[in-house]
């Protein structure tokens, strides 16, 4: 009888926990692609940039994307442009206006090979928290270089490791580590 009185508690509580776990909503991070421009490089490679950085984001499912149309009607009816937008105050601005978490402005650029770059500005602490770059040789090789850019981006904005030499652990007071959710699943 006390078997079956645990086994019962035990499925009960189990139970619980997943209901709990399932009604747990994480939110997502508001961000906006605002700006790619093109350095020595077609301007329709650097259109193609931003669309592939925007579906990367939101194919991640940690960012909750603006759509660009939002951004241009938001942006239009405040009569401000993106054009040349570029730097962080630029960025930070824009991204008060759309209520975002972030604001992602980017280049590509071509000399010898093709490079994208991309910088990720905190709206609220306005300055950039990372800068990443990916080279490659071949316009075909786009897709594939934005997709691993944005993998390891967004691994370090959902982990807190803004820096590519930061720790993916924190030491405690009293020599306790913390890792940070998500840091393992890479």
């Amino acid at each position: 009888m006390k078997g079956n009185s645990l086994f019962l508690m035990v499925i009960l509580l189990f139970s619980t926990a997943i209901t709990a776990k399932g009604q747990i909503k994480k939110e997502k991070i508001k961000i906006a692609v605002v700006n790619v421009t093109a350095q020595s490089a077609d301007s329709a490679l650097a259109k193609m940039s931003q669309t592939t950085i925007e579906a990367g984001l939101f194919q991640s499912n940690y960012f909750d994307v603006l759509e660009r149309s939002q951004i241009d009607y938001i942006l239009r009816q405040k009569n401000i442009s993106v054009k040349g937008c570029s730097d962080k105050s630029c960025a930070a601005k824009i991204g008060d206006v759309l209520k975002s978490d972030y604001v992602v402005i980017g280049t590509i650029s071509k000399l010898d090979a093709y490079k994208v770059s991309i910088k990720i500005v905190d709206v609220k602490k306005k300055h950039i928290v990372l800068i990443e770059e990916k080279e490659f040789q071949r316009k075909i090789h786009l897709n594939k270089t934005i997709k691993m850019l944005i993998k390891d981006v967004s691994f370090r904005i959902k982990t807190g490791t803004f820096q590519k030499n930061t720790p993916v652990f924190n030491i405690q007071p009293g020599g306790g580590l913390t890792i940070p959710m998500g840091a393992l699943s890479k």
